[in-house]
């Protein structure tokens, strides 16, 4: 897992060096969460970005956020989001988006793994403490501020034990597109239904 990290870092580093840009990094951190599933994806959103800053530089957050943090973001950000909310029609009708769009179900189960992962690293915190504010800022790359609150109102849906069973759930998922032979999109879909319905119950 580290090296596959540090192999996407590396390309990363090398697109953006190619068109002059070094990224800081927690905006290197930002890009690899919200493209590093789609190799296409990527390399249109990191010209477009290269487009935005207009001439060789440092990249900061801010200008990942701005330019990659309302685009290819934003359904895959929807869905995590809808899903740690417990809105399952929401969920699901982006799920049945992205799928349309053709993004794999394994890359969509690993964004909410990520999403999971975040949510469970700030609920440890909170279990050792500290706020709910305190472990948000801990997070890198920081949530985004139009899903502040919505982050911190999970954070008391999803306590850490919780949490860690949902990513259970994703990993189970993920495996199962690999070997079991049956539809990915199926079982992404219900896997989904279940965090759903697991972020309900209190």
């Amino acid at each position: 897992m580290a090296t596959k990290a540090a192999a996407c870092s590396t390309s990363f580093r090398r697109s953006l060096k190619a068109a002059g840009l070094t990224p800081e990094p927690d905006a290197l951190a930002f890009l690899m969460d919200h493209l590093g599933g789609d190799r296409r994806l990527t390399r249109s959103e990191l010209q477009k970005l290269a487009l935005y800053m207009g001439a060789p530089g440092r990249v900061r957050l801010e200008d990942a956020l701005a330019c990659i943090g309302d685009t290819a973001a934003l359904s895959m950000d929807d869905l995590a989001l809808a899903t740690a909310d417990g809105d399952h029609a929401t969920s699901q009708r982006v799920l049945d988006r992205l799928f349309r769009e053709g993004t794999h179900a394994v890359v969509v189960l690993r964004a909410l793994s990520r999403h999971f992962q975040r949510l469970h690293y700030a609920a440890g915190l909170m279990a050792q403490g500290r706020s709910a504010d305190q472990a948000m800022a801990a997070l890198k790359p920081p949530v985004i501020f139009k899903a502040a609150d919505r982050f911190r109102r999970q954070l008391g849906r999803w306590p850490a034990d919780r949490v860690g069973r949902a990513l259970g759930v994703l990993i189970e998922a993920e495996g199962d597109c690999k070997t079991t032979g049956m539809p990915a999109e199926e079982i992404c879909s219900r896997a989904v239904m279940q965090l759903a319905r697991a972020a309900g119950r209190r």
